[in-house]
């Protein structure tokens, strides 16, 4: 009798593993995350995330939007997951982080070929298009007023809309990061202005008052990964990145 009732409880605690859904946001941000025809979410976070899943047993439920949407519904607890959020103080009172970063991540500035912007001063007076609600957006800011330069930040919901507006323009440069910019640079015709800023690095966030098991296991699985060579971790890099290894600019410290 006792057997079988430790037979069922453990049935029923597989069952009940197997039944998790964790809803995941998702926006377009190719090759980090981004929705592939017809809609099948793919990129860099979404390979490593899957991997997670099938050996944590969960069933992940993706929630399209634009950026400020996937954040709206992190704060809020619509759902339970938001890849490729950097770690900023003012987003760890909104949100909670993992310790072990996915990737690191630096900012850079394209244009339209021949603009002769060629340094962050040679934007004064100058429209920079931006996705809204960003961290590039802020941290710009921040460069902007340090410089004493007086531009107009030109916000858009989408990546692709800020660097259709500098191939138009109706911007002159347009901030993204080293994942999607080189990318998108190609597709709209702009160059790359060699000004680079703002390390950083990026990780999966969930609600203040979220699951913490949810981040503890992808903190697990991503220290293992990284010490594995051949761990899905770094198939993801390769097929997504022309990197072997995660990060390359060195953080300050002190």
């Amino acid at each position: 009798m006792l057997s079988a009732l430790v037979l069922l409880f453990s049935l029923f605690s597989s069952a009940a593993r197997a039944d998790r859904t964790v809803r995941v946001g998702i926006y377009e941000n190719e090759p980090k995350v981004f929705t592939s025809s017809p809609g099948v979410p793919s990129g860099l976070f979404v390979d490593i995330l899957e991997s997670i899943a099938r050996e944590e047993k969960w069933i992940l439920d993706y929630v399209p939007g634009t950026w400020q949407e996937g954040l709206g519904r992190l704060a809020w607890g619509d759902i339970d997951l938001m890849p490729d959020v950097a770690y900023t103080s003012e987003r760890e009172h909104l949100f909670a982080f993992h310790g072990e970063p996915v990737v690191s991540d630096w900012f850079q500035l394209f244009a339209r070929k021949g603009s002769g912007i060629h340094s962050i001063v040679d934007l004064r007076g100058k429209r920079v298009a931006v996705l809204a609600g960003s961290i590039q957006q802020d941290a710009f800011t921040q460069h902007a007023t340090a410089f004493d330069l007086d531009v107009q930040l030109v916000p858009f919901s989408l990546f692709a809309e800020a660097f259709r507006a500098v191939q138009e323009g109706s911007a002159d440069a347009v901030i993204a990061n080293r994942f999607n910019g080189p990318l998108l640079m190609k597709e709209y015709g702009l160059e790359d202005t060699a000004v680079v800023f703002s390390p950083t690095r990026v990780y999966f966030a969930a609600p203040k008052s979220g699951d913490a098991a949810l981040l503890e296991a992808i903190d697990r699985h991503l220290a293992r990964m990284k010490r594995d060579p051949g761990s899905a971790y770094y198939d993801a890099l390769r097929r997504w990145t022309s990197e072997e290894l995660p990060g390359a600019i060195p953080f300050p410290t002190g």
